[in-house]
C-alpha cells in the first residue's frame, strides 16, 4: 500500500501492518502511538507521526534541522510505539498465543531480517510465539529466587548493555522494588548475582494491558550518511486455522434423521464422518468435523450445504444451506494449539 502523505515533508522510516486474514493483506485493527518516552523524542526533534490504516511513518519538516540535531547525537536512537487491537477478537483470528496474562509481544530491529527489501520486526516469518515476553510496570516488587543476606541485582538493555548494578542488603527482606520509571520503554533483562531471572517489557504507555511494542533503533550517522533512506520495517501476522465443528441438533425429542454430510460445490472443505455427540447440557447431537485445519479469513468462504435422510418413511435427500463457522466461537482441543471453530445448526 503506497500512501503518499509525506509528499511534502521527510521520511524518516515508516512501519507497515500485514495481516493474512485480510483479503488485502492490510492490518487495520491494530492502533499504533508513540510511548510517552518516544512522543517527548519526536516533539524534541520536530519530528511528524502520523498514522493511516495499516502504515505509520515518522518524519520531518526541515532536513537541515533534522541533520544539526542528528550530529549531536552519539547514541542510538530509539522510538518505542504500543499496539493495541481494536477487535476483541483479534486474537481469535490471528496465530498467536492466546495465554498472554500479565505478558505482552515485543517486536524489533536489534536483529535484522530483511526480506524483500522489507525490514521485519520479528524473527521467524511471521509473529509468533517467540515474540511474547513479561511485561511489568515502571516500578514493580521483584521476588528473590531464594532467601539471602544480600544480593547483587543488575539490569541490561535489549542489546545487552548494563543499565546498572548494585548490591542490596536485605534484611530479612525478600522482594525488592525495582523502579524504572527513569529509564526508557523497552525490553529488558534482570539478573540476580549473575544469573538471568527475568527479561521483560516495561512501556510508558497509557494502556493498562497493552497487545504488544515496537522498539525501532535508528543510527543518527546513518541517516546522516544517507546510508539508512526512509527505511520501511514491517509486522507480519497469520491468521489462526481452526478444525471447523458442526453440531446438528434436532428440534424432535427423538432423532428422525441420518445419512447426515456436509459439503460444498467445489469440495473444497472435506469433512469427516458424522458421528453422536453428547452436548454440556447432557442433550445428544450429530457432529462433524472438517479433516483439516482451515484459516479464517475477512470474506469467510461462502455457505456450505448440509445433507440428511428421514430413517423412516421415504429416504428423501433433504438439503439445508448452513454458515461457516465464525470466529467469535473458539474453543480448545484436546491436541496442544488446536482450536475448533463451532457452530450449531437446528433441523
Amino acid at each position: 500500500m503506497d500512501i503518499d502523505i509525506f509528499r511534502h515533508f521527510g521520511k524518516l522510516f515508516s512501519l507497515r501492518l500485514k495481516h493474512d486474514f485480510y483479503e488485502d493483506q492490510n492490518c487495520r485493527d491494530i492502533i499504533v502511538e508513540p510511548c510517552t518516552d518516544t512522543a517527548k523524542l519526536i516533539q524534541q526533534f520536530g519530528l511528524l507521526f502520523k498514522s493511516f490504516g495499516a502504515e505509520i511513518c515518522l518524519g520531518y519538516r526541515n532536513e537541515e534541522r533534522l541533520k544539526t540535531i542528528l550530529a549531536e547525537e552519539e547514541e542510538t536512537l530509539k522510538f518505542s510505539f504500543v499496539l493495541q487491537a481494536q477487535s476483541p477478537y483479534f486474537l481469535n483470528y490471528t496465530e498467536l498465543p492466546f495465554k498472554r496474562k500479565g505478558t505482552c509481544f515485543h517486536f524489533s530491529n536489534v536483529e535484522k531480517n530483511e526480506v524483500d527489501e522489507v525490514q521485519l520486526l520479528h524473527k521467524n516469518a511471521q509473529a509468533d510465539q517467540e515474540n511474547l515476553v513479561a511485561y511489568f510496570p515502571s516500578v514493580f516488587q521483584y521476588t528473590l529466587s531464594e532467601a539471602k543476606e544480600k544480593v547483587v541485582l543488575t539490569l541490561k538493555n535489549e542489546a545487552e548493555e548494563m543499565i546498572w548494578e548494585e548490591e542490596i542488603e536485605l534484611h530479612g527482606r525478600q522482594s525488592i522494588a525495582v523502579d524504572l520509571s527513569e529509564e526508557p520503554s523497552g525490553r529488558y533483562q534482570l539478573f540476580e548475582d549473575g544469573e538471568l531471572k527475568q527479561t521483560f517489557y516495561s512501556g510508558k504507555t497509557r494502556h493498562r494491558i497493552p497487545l504488544g511494542f515496537v522498539d525501532i533503533y535508528i543510527k543518527p550517522q546513518e541517516v546522516l550518511e544517507e546510508e539508512t533512506n526512509n527505511p520501511i520495517f514491517e509486522l507480519r501476522f497469520k491468521a489462526r486455522a481452526t478444525r471447523w465443528k458442526y453440531y446438528i441438533i434436532s428440534s424432535q425429542q427423538e432423532n428422525l434423521y441420518d445419512k447426515f454430510r456436509i459439503g460444498d460445490e467445489e469440495e473444497q472443505v472435506e469433512f469427516e464422518a458424522a458421528a453422536a455427540e453428547k452436548m454440556k447440557n447432557g442433550k445428544m447431537a450429530t457432529t462433524i468435523i472438517s479433516k483439516e485445519l482451515l484459516p479464517f479469513a475477512e470474506q469467510p468462504q461462502g455457505p456450505l450445504l448440509l445433507e440428511f435422510k428421514k430413517k423412516v418413511g421415504k429416504a428423501l435427500t433433504i438439503k439445508k444451506t448452513i454458515p461457516t463457522p465464525s470466529y467469535e466461537y473458539l474453543v480448545p482441543g484436546k491436541d496442544d494449539g488446536i482450536f475448533f471453530a463451532e457452530i450449531f445448526v437446528n433441523i
